[in-house]
Formats: structure tokens, C-alpha cells, sequence
């Protein structure tokens, strides 16, 4: 009787564990049933959000070329083939080495191109033109592939053909040119004129008259400035603005600046205040470029400063570089106009009611000058409200050699 009463124990503990392992292997078929949709569906999301994303870049007018971190060609739209005139590249294939030498022997400049994109290859985003030898003009846009987490997944090239907005720009440039020429000698002898009258030659003019003749010859050195402005963005695009480079103390330079502009800011009720913690910095810069610069910056922080303000001019030594800075009090730069500050013919929206004078082309033609002496400029908020602006140009040694000037 026990021994029977052990084995219907035992049978009902084996039946028990084989109900717990069905029960178990149930459980395990649902959840891999359930993974396995889950996986078919994610699997579907990703192909089509991989049509998706080829159907965009096939539809796109730019040519664009996808490689992963082992040089496998992961993308590669027909319009690529076409503007570059070669073969489509193999989708699959470690022959981007391959791609970019037929794309380097199209574009006029093979090596450059070349040693230009290595040097891509391990760096961030970047943007450059290049010229083919054909007379076109392309805008190359390079960036690296990373996934959410910040991991490098690959590179991606986009290529741009603006040939036809180069040539609106040419011809637009060309007109502005010859306008700005043919209105230049009608404005001179017109200020000639009024500098006559208002020096007595026709007699005493009455009061009212010379009031009159007061306005005209100052919107007529306006005119004269911003065709001069309009001139030398010409010649700053087309290469040929002059320069004169020497040695100077640039102390110096900004305190005849200053001189210059105060009149100016004495009118608008602001004064300018130089500062220097460099006395005897000197650079190498065209003296005359250099004080146009500073002109632009320091007539726009007294045009933007309140009355009764005072406009901070500071020189400071920064390393190799010499760094001047002009401050204001203003009402600052706003957040969706800063990226636009250097732009040809870009003015802010909280322009001075008092004085609206300029062209929107003088930061432009700065930028273009420091740039030119091997310098940068830009600008960033000032604590308490107002705007600094600062260049840095790089400090002369003695040790150094003065290149001929260009």
C-alpha cells in the first residue's frame, strides 16, 4: 500500500513538472511569436524608410554620395553620375577611392581636390566651391554620418551645380559696376557744386537756403559712400582691391580712428574711449584698409549707442594674435539676424531712427579686409546689453620676413 501510495505521488509530481514545462514552452512560443512579428515589422519600417530615403535622393537635384566608415558605397543617386559625367558608382562596393579620382579628374583640380577631401575625411562638416575646367561651378557640401548616440557611421558628399547662379551674380555685379561708374561723376560734380554755393561764390545765400543746401550735400556723401561701398565690393569679389601692406604699431591706427570718428559721435551725443593693454603691438596691414575698418565699426556703435553713451574701444593681446575690440551700449543684434550680420546688404530690423545712412555693406567689405591681412572678425553679445564686435590680426615679430605687398 505505501509503495503504491509513493509511485501516484511521484506520477502526480511528474505530471505536475510536465503541465509546468508546457505551460513554459506556451509561454516561449507566444513570446517568440511575438518577437518574431515585432521583427517582421521593424524589419518593414526600415525598408521602407530606406526606399523612402532613395526615393528623396533620386528625386534630388543634387548629387549625393553615401560611403560607410569602410569605404563601401552605401548610396549613390543617378543625378551624381550625370553631373559628373561617369559611371554610377557600385551601391555595395569599397570603391570610393575609385569614385572620388573620376570626380577629382572632372573638376579641373585633381590633387587639390583630392588631398582637399582626405583632409574631409577625418574632419566635420564643410561647404567649398569648385570650378570645373568646363566654365561650370559646383558647391560641395560634406558631413559625417553618426548615429543618435554620436558613433561615426560614414561620410555623405552633396554636390550643387550653381553655374546659373554664379552667372545672375556676374551679370548682376557687372550692372551695379557700371551704374555705380556712371552715377560716381554726376554726384562729384554735383557736391562740387554745392561746396561752391555754400562757400559764397554765387553770394550770401539766406538762411533758409543754405539750410536746404546743407541737406543736399549731405545725402549726396551718402551717395558717394555707398557707391564707393558698392565699388569696392566689386573689387573685393573680383580680387583686385588694393592693398599696400606694412609693419605699423596698431595703437596707432585706432587712435587716429577715433579721432576721426569723433566728431561724429560727439553729434549723436556719444563719446569713444580707447583703451590698450598692448602699447607697441604691431602688425603687418595696409594702414589705410585697416582704418576703413575700423571706421565701419566704430560709426556703427555710435549710430546704435544712446545719447549720453560711450562707445569702448579696446586693444588687447591674445597670443600670436593682437585683438581689438569696440563695444557698445545699443540694443543689440537680434538672435534671427546674427547668422545674416556679415551678409552683402544686410540690416538689422532695430535700426537708429536718428541716422539710417548706411548701405548694409560696410561689415561685409570689414570682414573681407581683415580676412585679406590674415585676420577674423565677429561679434558676441555684451553683458548688460549692446553689441561687441573684434578682429584679431596676427602679431608681427621681428623675426619675420615682410612678404612684398599685393
Amino acid at each position: 500500500m505505501t509503495e503504491r501510495h509513493g509511485k501516484d505521488s511521484e506520477t502526480l509530481e511528474l505530471r505536475a513538472r510536465i503541465s509546468t514545462l508546457e505551460q513554459l514552452l506556451d509561454v516561449y512560443e507566444r513570446s517568440v511569436m511575438e518577437q518574431s512579428d515585432r521583427l517582421y515589422e521593424e524589419q518593414e519600417r526600415i525598408r521602407f524608410q530606406k526606399t523612402l530615403l532613395e526615393s528623396q535622393g533620386e528625386a534630388s537635384l543634387d548629387g549625393i554620395l553615401s560611403v560607410g566608415v569602410d569605404g563601401t558605397i552605401l548610396f549613390a543617386n543617378r543625378r551624381l553620375s550625370e553631373m559628373w559625367g561617369m559611371s554610377p558608382p557600385a551601391v555595395g562596393t569599397k570603391s570610393i577611392d575609385r569614385v572620388l579620382r573620376a570626380i577629382g579628374e572632372r573638376s579641373g583640380d585633381s590633387e587639390g581636390f583630392l588631398e582637399r577631401s582626405s583632409g574631409d575625411e577625418d574632419g566635420e562638416e564643410s561647404r567649398r566651391e569648385i570650378s570645373l575646367s568646363d566654365g561650370r561651378t559646383f558647391e560641395q557640401y560634406t558631413a559625417p554620418i553618426r548615429s543618435r548616440e554620436g558613433k561615426n557611421l560614414g561620410r555623405v558628399w552633396q554636390f550643387r551645380d550653381i553655374s546659373a547662379f554664379k552667372e545672375i551674380d556676374r551679370v548682376k555685379d557687372e550692372f551695379i559696376s557700371a551704374v555705380s561708374h556712371e552715377l560716381r561723376t554726376p554726384l562729384t560734380s554735383i557736391r562740387g557744386s554745392m561746396d561752391l554755393m555754400a562757400g559764397g561764390v554765387m553770394g550770401e545765400l539766406p538762411s533758409e537756403a543754405m539750410a536746404l543746401l546743407k541737406v543736399g550735400q549731405k545725402n549726396c556723401d551718402r551717395l558717394v559712400r555707398i557707391i564707393n561701398d558698392v565699388l569696392d565690393i566689386q573689387k573685393i569679389e573680383a580680387g583686385r582691391m588694393e592693398f599696400s601692406f606694412g609693419v605699423i604699431a596698431l595703437e596707432d591706427v585706432m587712435a587716429e580712428s577715433v579721432a576721426a570718428i569723433q566728431p561724429y559721435g560727439e553729434r549723436l551725443g556719444v563719446a569713444l574711449q580707447l583703451e590698450s593693454s598692448a602699447p607697441g603691438v604691431r602688425v603687418r596691414a595696409d594702414p589705410d584698409r585697416l582704418m576703413q575698418v575700423m571706421d565701419n565699426l566704430l560709426s556703427n556703435a555710435a549710430k546704435f549707442s544712446p545719447a549720453g553713451g560711450t562707445v569702448e574701444v579696446k586693444l588687447a593681446s591674445r597670443g600670436h594674435f593682437a585683438r581689438v575690440r569696440v563695444e557698445d551700449r545699443g540694443p543689440g543684434i537680434a538672435p534671427d539676424f546674427q547668422g545674416r550680420v556679415f551678409e552683402k546688404f544686410s540690416q538689422g530690423s532695430a535700426q537708429p531712427p536718428r541716422d539710417r545712412t548706411g548701405s548694409g555693406l560696410g561689415l561685409n567689405i570689414a570682414r573681407a579686409i581683415v580676412e585679406r591681412m590674415q585676420g577674423s572678425i565677429g561679434f558676441r553679445p555684451r553683458p548688460g546689453g549692446g553689441t561687441v564686435f573684434y578682429f584679431d590680426l596676427p602679431v608681427w615679430r621681428d623675426s619675420q620676413h615682410a612678404e612684398p605687398a599685393r
